[in-house]
C-alpha cells in the first residue's frame, strides 16, 4: 500500500528494505489492536477526536452515555490500579490497520506527568488528511494547543505549488497528534469517506541501537536501516523545538503491515517518563500474541519489564488473558491472547460441546453450512465418530478451505449456468449454480461482490445483467472477497472490458501476485479494515476478516425490499484451512464480525457460495414470490448471528479436536 512518508523520513531508497538479522527470534505477535492513551475525562477528549478531528467512533452507541464501571480484581491487577472505575471509547482510523482508544480511570490517583515530544516513551498519532485547513479552523475555534511554532501548518517542500502541509498539536490530555496533508494523496484515498485517509505511529526512543535490539528480541521487529542524524529548520518549527537533531528508524512487526517510526533526539533536554495505565496522556499499544506466557518470557528476556501487579499475566476461565508490559523506553504495551482450544479444555470445554452448540445454531436453516464446516475440509477431519454423515452439502466442496481452485479448464455450461435473479430492489444475483456474484445497483453505477471464474463471468455477469435490463458497462467496482479463482477469476475481464476498479485487501493482493495459475486482475485498490465505499446513494463497509485467506473481506451494506431498508452482511470466506493457527485467526474474525453485524442490526446473511446462505432454496422462491409475500432472505438479526455462530463453533470444535 502506498504510504506518504512523514516529514522526518530521509527519502533514501535503502529505507525501503527491512533488515531482519538471521538470528532474530520468531515473533509471538499474531495481530494488532489499538493505540491508546488514558484521559482525564472522556467528556472532554472524545469531542476533540470525534467532532474536531473527525475520527469515526466505533459502533452506534454514544461512548459518553456509558457510566464508569468498577474494575474487578482481575482488571485492577491487570492495570496495576486500586479502587478505580473505568470506561473507554474506541475510534476507527480510515485507511489505517489499527484503531484508536481513549481510556478513563476514575477513583485512582493519576500522576501529573506531561511528555515533551523528544522524551523517551512519548508517542505521536499521525493522521493523514485531505484538507488540513478544515481541521485547523476547528482547532483554532476550540483553542487547541498547537505545538508547531507559529500555530499553522508548515510546507516542508519549499515549493509554493505543493499542497503538502504538516502540523503537530496536543489533545486535551497533552497527547501528540501530527496532521499530514499529503501531496499526492495515498492510493485508495478516493474510496475513503471523510477527511481522514490514513494513519501511522511514531515513538520517541532513548537510544536507537538499544531500542532496535530490544524490539527485535521482544517481538521480532523488522527494522530498516537507521537514518542519519539530521537537523532542519522546517522540522524544528513543525515539532516546536528551537534546536535539536534526530534520526529515524522505520520498521514493522513480522506478518503485520503497520509502519512504526522510532525517533531518537539529541541536543535537547530529554526526560524518560514512566507513566501508569491510568495517567492522562500515558500511551500504550495492544498486540495479540499466540501464547501469553511465552510472549512475556520473551519480553523479559529481551530486557523489558511487567507492569501488571504481581509480574504475571491475568488469565480468565475462558482462556483469554492480558498483561501490561514496559519496554526499554518506558512505553507500555498490552499483550493479549484469545481463548485457545487447549485452555478451553481446562474449564471442561470440549469439541463435542462446541459441536452441539453449532448444531443448535444451525437448526433447520443452515444444515449445509453445518455439514461442511464441522465435517468437511479442515483440521481434525474427521474428529468425532460419524463425521461426514450428511455429506458436505454440495459437490465440489473438498478443498475449499485449502484453496478453492474450482474446476480445471472450462467445463460444459450445462454444469454451472444459473439464471440471474432480482433479489431486492437494488440487489441482484449473477452467479453460477455453486458460486455467487451479488450486484448492488446504485444511483451512479453498479458494485459487484466477487467475480466468479474467468470462463463464466462473461455469460453469468455481463450476459445476466443484459437479460435483466442492466448495463455491465456501469460496473464501477468489484470487491473481491478473497484470492481464490472462483472469486477473483472474472475480475480481469471486468477491468479490461468495462474499466471496473477491483478492490482486495493488501494481504490477498500479495497472495494473488504469488499465484502462478489462473487469470489474475491487475493490482488495483487496496481495502483497509472498516473502509467505506460510497457510490451514488449507497455506502458499503468492508472489514478485513482473515482466516479463510490472509485478508478475506466481509461486507455490510443496505438493501431495499419494496422500498424498506434492510441491512445485509456477507461473510467473505467460509471454509477452514488445515493449520490450526489460521483456524484460530478465523475464529477471532468471526467473533469480531458477529459483534459488527449485531451492532449494525443486519437482518440478511449472504455468502459467496449458494449452499451456505440457502440461495439454492431462496432464489427459486423469489421467482414465484407473490406481491406482499415476505422475502426469504430477510431472516432477522438472530438468524444472521446463528449463521456466524455455526462457523465459529465448528471452527472451535475442529481446532480443539486437532489439539
Amino acid at each position: 500500500m502506498h504510504r506518504k512518508p512523514c516529514l522526518f523520513v530521509p527519502l533514501l531508497p535503502a529505507l525501503m528494505f527491512a533488515q531482519q538479522p538471521p538470528d532474530a527470534p520468531a515473533s509471538p505477535v499474531t495481530g494488532l489492536g489499538n493505540l491508546a492513551h488514558a484521559v482525564a475525562s472522556l467528556d472532554k477528549t472524545v469531542p476533540f477526536y470525534r467532532d474536531v478531528l473527525g475520527l469515526p467512533v466505533n459502533g452506534a452507541r454514544d461512548p459518553l452515555s456509558q457510566k464508569p464501571q468498577p474494575l474487578d480484581a482481575d482488571m485492577s491487577r491487570f492495570t496495576a490500579t486500586q479502587g478505580a472505575s473505568f470506561r473507554a471509547a474506541t475510534f476507527r482510523i480510515p485507511g489505517a490497520n489499527f484503531g484508536w482508544e481513549l481510556t478513563e480511570f476514575t477513583g485512582a490517583s493519576p500522576r501529573p506527568e506531561r511528555f515533551a515530544i523528544q522524551d523517551p516513551g512519548a508517542a505521536t498519532l499521525v493522521l493523514r488528511v485531505r484538507d488540513i485547513e478544515k481541521i485547523m479552523s476547528k482547532l483554532t475555534a476550540g483553542r487547541a494547543e498547537v505545538v508547531t511554532n507559529g500555530g499553522a501548518p508548515v510546507n516542508p517542500t519549499g515549493n509554493p505549488n505543493s499542497k503538502l502541509r504538516e502540523v503537530v498539536v496536543r489533545d486535551p490530555d497533552g497527547f501528540f497528534i501530527e496532521l499530514q496533508q499529503p501531496d499526492p494523496m495515498p492510493a485508495g484515498a478516493d474510496q475513503i469517506q471523510g477527511n481522514i485517509v490514513g494513519g501511522s505511529i511514531q515513538l520517541s526512543i532513548e537510544d536507537t541501537d538499544r531500542s532496535i535490539k530490544f524490539y527485535r528480541d521482544a517481538f521480532g521487529f523488522n527494522a530498516r536501516p537507521a537514518g542519519q542524524w539530521s537537523a532542519n529548520d522546517t522540522v524544528l518549527k513543525l515539532i516546536g523545538l528551537q534546536a535539536a537533531q534526530w534520526r529515524i528508524t522505520h520498521g514493522s512487526i513480522p506478518g503485520q503491515t503497520l509502519d512504526f517510526a522510532l525517533i531518537e533526539y539529541k541536543g535537547v533536554p530529554r526526560t524518560k517518563r514512566v507513566m501508569g495505565a491510568n495517567d492522562p496522556g500515558s500511551p500504550a499499544f495492544t498486540m495479540v500474541v499466540r501464547d501469553l506466557d511465552s510472549a512475556v518470557a520473551q519480553w523479559k528476556s529481551a530486557g523489558g519489564t511487567v507492569v501488571t501487579t504481581g509480574g504475571s499475566p491475568v488469565k480468565r476461565a475462558s482462556g483469554a488473558g492480558n498483561v501490561f508490559v514496559r519496554d526499554v523506553n518506558g512505553f507500555m504495551w498490552e499483550l493479549y491472547t484469545r481463548p485457545t482450544p487447549a485452555q478451553a479444555q481446562n474449564v471442561n470445554d470440549t469439541p463435542d460441546a462446541h459441536l452441539a452448540a453449532a448444531k443448535a445454531a444451525a437448526g433447520d436453516n443452515f444444515q449445509n453450512l453445518l455439514n461442511f464446516q464441522c465435517y468437511g475440509p479442515g483440521p481434525a477431519a474427521p474428529f468425532v465418530a460419524g463425521a461426514g454423515r450428511g455429506g458436505q452439502g454440495r459437490g465440489g466442496g473438498a478443498g475449499r478451505g485449502a484453496g478453492g481452485r474450482g474446476p480445471q479448464g472450462p467445463p460444459d455450461p450445462s454444469t454451472w449456468h444459473a439464471e440471474p435473479v432480482k433479489v431486492f430492489d437494488n440487489l441482484y444475483f449473477f452467479g453460477q449454480t455453486e458460486y455467487a456474484v451479488w450486484a448492488i445497483v446504485t444511483s451512479q453505477g453498479i458494485i459487484v461482490l466477487d467475480t466468479i471464474f474467468d470462463y463464466s463471468v462473461e455469460d453469468e455477469v455481463a450476459g445476466g445483467m443484459k437479460k435483466l435490463g442492466l448495463d455491465p458497462a456501469k460496473i464501477k467496482y468489484a470487491i473481491v472477497s478473497h484470492a481464490h479463482p472462483d472469486h477473483d477469476g472474472g475480475a480481469r475481464f471486468l477491468q479490461e472490458h468495462y474499466g471496473t476498479r477491483v478492490i482486495m485487501s493488501p494481504a490477498d493482493w500479495d497472495v494473488l501476485e504469488k499465484r502462478t495459475n489462473g487469470t489474475k486482475p491487475k493490482r488495483d485498490i487496496e481495502a483497509a479494515d472498516g473502509q467505506k465505499l460510497t457510490l451514488g446513494d449507497t455506502t458499503l463497509t468492508m472489514y478485513i476478516t482473515p482466516g479463510h485467506t490472509p485478508g478475506t473481506i466481509s461486507t455490510v451494506f443496505p438493501v431495499k425490499d419494496n422500498g424498506t431498508t434492510h441491512i445485509a452482511a456477507l461473510w467473505g470466506g467460509v471454509g477452514l484451512n488445515a493449520d490450526r493457527d489460521s483456524v484460530q485467526t478465523y475464529i477471532g474474525s468471526v467473533q469480531r464480525f458477529s459483534g459488527i453485524v449485531k451492532q449494525a442490526g443486519a437482518d440478511i446473511i449472504l455468502a459467496n457460495h449458494t449452499d451456505w446462505d440457502r440461495s439454492k432454496i431462496n432464489l427459486p422462491m423469489l421467482a414465484n414470490r407473490a406481491p406482499g409475500a415476505p422475502n426469504p432472505y430477510i431472516v432477522g438479526n438472530a438468524k444472521v448471528l446463528n449463521f456466524l455462530k455455526v462457523a465459529e463453533e465448528c471452527a472451535t470444535a475442529r481446532n480443539m479436536g486437532a489439539n
